[in-house]
């Protein structure tokens, strides 16, 4: 039996973007966030990697005309709007860790994961712990000189498990074929009914 499911986050399990409530609520300057942040490719992967941190983002907003006041208010609470896209796939993850899975997120996202949205939204209550990009310095997909990928390896190591042990749910198709590749037993969901299933699916 597998011992591990590890679940994404971004557009598997949530859909929220961060500050996404500014793109109804003041366009203008969700654009502005946008262009800035996350169409700045080298900056929007660097943040991913942990190369930088929220406090380094808000600077550079500040730099380029939107105050920290704004951006951090206005972060706490899209904070608060942020929710898993359905919650019935909460009972059903509580069977599984009850039929003896662990059940983890692993995402590749931003510092802000770990230091406010897993505990601000109570995540700990509903799985085992998270993996993040931002906290492992890579992405799923990055492969090191060796041809190794690191993204899972310390968790792995440290408890003393493979691949083979571990199923991977992920809407990245990339992904995916990554680690079907290495071993894992592998779901790539297109959309919270599919998710749904699946997760169903690894009760029987």
């Amino acid at each position: 039996m597998r011992k591990v499911i590890f679940i994404d986050w971004y557009e598997t399990l949530c859909f929220d973007k961060i500050w996404g409530h500014l793109q109804v609520e003041n366009p203008s300057l969700f654009q502005k966030i946008q262009a800035l942040l996350f169409a700045n490719k080298s900056l929007n992967l660097d943040w991913l990697r942990g190369g930088i941190r929220f406090c380094n983002v808000y600077h550079y907003l500040e730099e380029n005309g939107i105050d920290r006041y704004t951006t951090q208010t206005e972060f706490m609470r899209s904070l608060s709007m942020q929710k898993i896209v359905d919650e019935s796939f909460l009972p059903i993850i509580q069977i599984l860790k009850e039929k003896g899975y662990k059940v983890y997120i692993a995402t590749d996202f931003f510092d802000v994961f770990g230091s406010y949205m897993y505990p601000y939204m109570n995540l700990e209550h509903y799985f085992d712990g998270y993996i993040s990009s931002a906290e492992e310095g890579c992405l799923k997909r990055d492969c090191n000189s060796d041809g190794t990928y690191p993204f899972f390896k310390r968790f792995l190591a440290e408890n003393h498990l493979t691949e083979k042990d571990c199923i991977l749910i992920d809407n990245s198709a990339k992904n995916t074929q990554i680690y079907q590749s290495l071993g894992m037993q592998v779901y790539n969901p297109q959309t919270p009914k599919e998710t749904l299933e699946i997760l169903k699916s690894l009760t029987v």
